[in-house]
């Protein structure tokens, strides 16, 4: 790699931290900005690792709370601590952005573009200001794809995207689906014949379930699944079936770029059938679905409102690849504890009122 690519992977680097340090001068006295409803769930369970070494959960995976209590480990339980090294693993995917584009492309003015627009992204730099999963996801995803486009014959990078990918699904066990979107790659790309094609297919998923397996075992030992998360019951319960209930009342709802605000009342509908029919203590809504039992008995109640709407639940799925494509701005006014025209300017579109 010659000097000015380096020169400009370093530019790449200190812009995206620096843009992402500045607001942690809003959020070093006041840590609780950077909390959403899950954030919480996540720093007790890296306090529990610390303390105990357990993880009483099977709702959330061990990845993320894992990096937090390394960095209590080392630091404290300062909670901005962990934003630091996120913001320094975000920008280093701001640069593995840029060398995936130059070896995509071959082209450096492109792959700079690449590397600068996800440095400023105000995606990125809002999430990498939370405590959440998606920036050491985003970090691990980026890794597993570089290796991936990067391994032609090399076995070793082979192994070392598989093994990445893996760790990325128990991190954010959406990413699951990854493998198999490797996979036309392993199969189409490059000129080796169909056997070494083959080889290598059975190779990545070898080594990607064989992260996965211990993490299945354990939870079938503590909680009787063979699963890595109910976070899909989860999600049943308190996204699609709500979502659901929002369609049927008004069908419009569903066109909304940021639906978050109008569905939360349907969500507090169905946690009051969870207390009213189970007797069901919603205080920590979470640790609800680490009980087996209690999120199978919830799934149901969910299932059975998205079967008798089938047609909006399709609907709804449908609309919320639409959303994906023009999402709501990032609420900058909570990392820095004030509302400001100017901050809706960070973002790429604006939500329907």
């Amino acid at each position: 790699m010659s000097r000015p690519v380096k020169k400009k992977l370093l530019l790449v680097f200190l812009l995206a931290f620096c843009v992402r340090l500045v607001f942690w001068i809003f959020i070093i006295n006041h840590p609780e900005r950077a909390f959403d409803n899950d954030s919480r769930g996540y720093l007790q369970l890296a306090e529990t690792l610390l303390e105990s070494h357990t993880f009483p959960s099977i709702l959330r995976t061990p990845v993320y709370p894992f990096f937090i209590a390394s960095v209590y480990f080392v630091f404290g339980k300062l909670p901005q601590a962990v934003l630091v090294f996120q913001y320094l693993l975000d920008s280093v995917t701001s640069v593995i952005v840029l060398l995936l584009f130059l070896r995509i492309f071959q082209d450096t003015k492109w792959a700079l573009l690449a590397g600068f627009l996800y440095a400023i992204n105000p995606f990125a730099v809002f999430y990498s200001n939370m405590i959440l999963t998606e920036t050491l996801f985003t970090f691990i995803f980026a890794v597993a794809s570089y290796w991936i486009f990067a391994f032609s014959c090399d076995k070793r990078k082979l192994v070392l995207s598989s093994l990445m990918l893996g760790i990325g699904a128990l991190c954010r066990p959406i990413s699951l689906y990854g493998v198999f979107l490797f996979m036309p790659f392993l199969l189409f790309a490059g000129r080796t014949v169909w056997r070494d094609k083959l080889i290598s297919c059975l190779m990545f998923f070898l080594v990607y379930f064989m992260i996965l397996v211990p993490w299945c075992a354990r939870n079938y030992q503590y909680y009787g699944q063979w699963t890595i998360s109910t976070a899909d019951k989860y999600n049943i319960f308190v996204n699609f079936a709500p979502e659901v209930l929002m369609g049927r009342d008004n069908i419009f709802s569903l066109v909304q770029v940021n639906t978050n605000d109008l569905v939360a009342p349907y969500q507090a509908r169905m946690w009051n059938i969870a207390r009213t029919k189970y007797g069901i203590d919603i205080a920590n809504h979470s640790a609800v679905f680490d009980d087996p039992i209690l999120a199978a008995a919830l799934t149901g109640e969910g299932l059975d409102i998205i079967r008798n709407n089938s047609l909006i639940f399709a609907s709804a799925r449908l609309l919320s690849i639409g959303r994906v494509m023009t999402p709501f701005f990032p609420r900058f006014s909570i990392l820095v504890g004030r509302d400001g025209t100017m901050l809706p300017l960070l973002s790429l579109s604006m939500p329907l009122q």
